[in-house]
């Protein structure tokens, strides 16, 4: 029975802390200054709105592994792994991952 005691006067002592935290929180709350306003801009002033009628293509996205080489997609992705490879190897990690790798690789 008195554990029943005991983890009734846990809850208790747990409810009272709740209520505790809920009312610091309210006093934080009414006491913080409110949140920021975000201006709309207009649409006259849409970056995307370019004058003259000119529109900006899009680039095609660039090798970003190895800047300097145009290399296609497949190439890129090779060159990755390369690297993975030879980080690993430099950290002499274990065989059976650097063997996969290079399965990979043909």
């Amino acid at each position: 029975m008195q554990q029943f005691d005991s983890f009734a006067q846990m809850q208790r002592d747990a409810a009272l802390r709740v209520m505790e935290m809920q009312k610091r929180a309210r006093i934080a709350v009414e006491n913080s200054d409110p949140p920021p306003v975000f201006i709309e801009t207009p649409e006259e002033e849409d970056p995307d709105n370019i004058p003259g009628g000119t529109e900006l293509t899009p680039s095609p996205p660039k090798n970003t592994i190895l800047p300097g080489l145009e290399l296609s997609e497949e190439d890129s992705e090779r060159a990755l792994v390369i690297m993975i490879l030879l980080l690993l190897m430099r950290e002499q990690a274990d065989e059976r991952l650097l063997f996969a790798l290079l399965y990979i690789l043909m």
